[in-house]
């Protein structure tokens, strides 16, 4: 699970897995745990951010809020939080797709998401995919606005998501004819 976590976080760079492992082995005595790396990497349980996902996906829009606004006071950094709602929804697909087996997921994450892949059909975690990955964080003076933002557009409904876009864009077509 250790090693399994490394390669994951050093997302197929080769330097940057020798250099989490060399952190390890410096910091910690043998055998490194999965909970070491955590430690050294400041990451928190992977099943915090799947259960953020498992309310999203479920619209659950105060569930989601409350919980990003526990993971962001527990000292978790938005962009971080974001990251990790990525890499889920990602791993959902592929699961989903059948395209990995999630091994590499480890043992108590793969479970999470076997269960919550079976609750999710593809096109909404396409959706969710968009919005999330469409989070930006430039500019903004609070970094969790644009998360929570996504957040609250993730969990509404699609049609009218794209109803009050193209409501906006008829109102503001029709001030410019005027």
């Amino acid at each position: 699970n250790a090693l399994a976590l490394i390669a994951r976080k050093s997302t197929g760079s080769l330097r940057d897995a020798e250099n989490l492992l060399d952190q390890a082995i410096v910091s910690f005595d043998s055998p490194i745990t999965e909970d070491n790396l955590r430690t050294l990497m400041n990451m928190g349980d992977d099943s915090v951010p799947a259960e953020l996902v498992k309310n999203i996906a479920e619209r659950d829009l105060k569930g989601s809020l409350s919980l990003l606004s526990e993971l962001v006071s527990g000292g978790k950094e938005p962009r971080q939080v974001h990251s990790d709602v990525i890499e889920l929804i990602r791993s959902l697909i592929l699961l989903n797709a059948g395209a990995t087996s999630g091994e590499e997921l480890g043992e108590s994450l793969l479970e999470i998401l076997q269960e919550l892949s079976s609750s999710i059909d593809m096109d909404r975690l396409v959706y969710l995919a968009k919005i999330f990955g469409a989070v930006d964080f430039k500019d903004s003076a609070n970094q969790s606005l644009p998360l929570e933002l996504a957040i609250v557009e993730s969990v509404s409904d699609p049609i009218t998501n794209m109803n009050a876009i193209t409501g906006t864009a008829q109102i503001q077509d029709s001030r410019s004819a005027v």
